[in-house]
């Protein structure tokens, strides 16, 4: 298991403790989601522009606060 989002990197292992962010942590859903989006072309924005991760939907708190927290 990678235990990371393939786009954004924030940890999978932690749990979501912003009841806000209605994040996904289920690697296999996430590694797909992504893979098809590579390979359509459409790769993810950052995560700056859109302020949540368009794979694991993140937002830029969650990873402020698991950058706090290492």
């Amino acid at each position: 298991m990678i235990g990371k989002c393939p786009h954004c990197g924030i940890d999978l292992t932690i749990p979501n403790t912003n009841n806000t962010s209605n994040r996904i942590t289920n690697e296999v859903i996430l590694v797909m989601t992504y893979r098809s989006r590579l390979d359509s072309n459409q790769p993810p924005k950052p995560i700056k522009e859109t302020g949540s991760c368009e794979i694991c939907n993140a937002t830029l708190e969650d990873l402020k606060e698991m950058i706090d927290n290492s």
